[in-house]
């Protein structure tokens, strides 16, 4: 059996309301929860693609030549 002090749970919940109303420290932009961060870069590359250096996408490419994905596709996918 589990014996719940209530009034601890009262006072934890006031306290965690009490954050949560807060204002943001000063030199503070935003104030995040986990996750934000990597939701907004998933977003971010979504919307503007992973970037790749030219060497790396070079070595795709020819992988993809020695595997025999057609020309037509690599020319697809390069565009």
């Amino acid at each position: 059996m589990v014996a719940i002090q209530v009034q601890n749970l009262i006072d934890f919940v006031a306290e965690v309301f009490g954050h949560a109303d807060s204002s943001q420290a000063a030199g503070v932009d935003q104030v995040l929860i986990p996750g934000d961060p990597e939701r907004k870069t998933r977003a971010e590359l979504t919307r503007n693609g992973i970037p790749l250096p030219d060497d790396t996408w070079a070595a795709i490419v020819n992988t993809a030549r020695e595997v025999g994905v057609s020309e037509v596709s690599i020319q697809r996918a390069t565009a």
